[in-house]
């Protein structure tokens, strides 16, 4: 479903984020009615050092699901983790004459 992956948050979701003693909260509320059926608003906490402590999802029937994070450690991913490569046999095209990436 769009908008679950976080990609163009602001398409998908109002925001708000708020400092807070150890880092950020953040404040997601649906602008869909297809996440609103999914989702009343999720909070996100985020460490000064930018890694998520603990999420907080309140659903449309009041249940709330809440999840802390622990033991995380930041690894780094090699650049080309993130490489398109596509098989040669493939005819890559640029709609609308964006260039890719």
């Amino acid at each position: 479903t769009a908008g679950l992956n976080f990609t163009n948050v602001a398409d998908f979701y109002r925001y708000t984020a708020h400092r807070e003693e150890h880092g950020h909260r953040l404040v997601l509320r649906p602008k869909t009615s297809g996440l609103k059926r999914m989702l009343r608003e999720l909070h996100v906490w985020i460490t000064d050092d930018a890694l998520i402590a603990r999420t907080e999802a309140l659903l449309p029937k009041d249940d709330r699901v809440v999840t802390i994070y622990k033991n995380q450690r930041a690894v780094a991913v090699p650049a080309n983790t993130f490489e398109f490569k596509p098989p040669a046999e493939v005819k890559v095209t640029t709609p609308l004459g964006k260039s890719p990436g």
